[in-house]
């Protein structure tokens, strides 16, 4: 299961994912993603670093979004991309067709 957390701000919109993006959520995930950066600003910081595991299907519909992002000339980031899911796009070299950021604060509310 996979959760997402969308917070808009003047010059992008952040979405949180959390949880496992696998076969059988990639699909919802890509189609969520792509209809907020379509009503949003043109920049879309994916938020990766509460992401647990990322199979085939998963790094599938990120890549389909980043190109989807690209076709309508926007922008496209992962951010915080955890240790794990790092690692993996490194193996598969997608940290090279992606934009990819660490340490990026996302002013997410705190639960005070």
């Amino acid at each position: 299961m996979i959760s997402l957390e969308h917070q808009a701000f003047e010059d992008r919109d952040v979405v949180a994912l959390e949880g496992r993006l696998v076969a059988s959520n990639s699909a919802r995930t890509a189609d969520e993603l792509i209809a907020i950066f379509n009503d949003g600003r043109g920049v879309l910081h994916v938020d990766m670093s509460g992401v647990e595991y990322i199979d085939s299907r998963g790094l599938t519909a990120l890549v389909g979004v980043m190109r989807r992002t690209q076709k309508e000339d926007g922008s496209f980031v992962l951010i915080n991309v955890s240790g794990e899911v790092l690692t993996l796009l490194e193996l598969t070299r997608l940290h090279e067709a992606f934009d990819v950021r660490s340490n990026v604060p996302t002013q997410r509310k705190s639960a005070a």
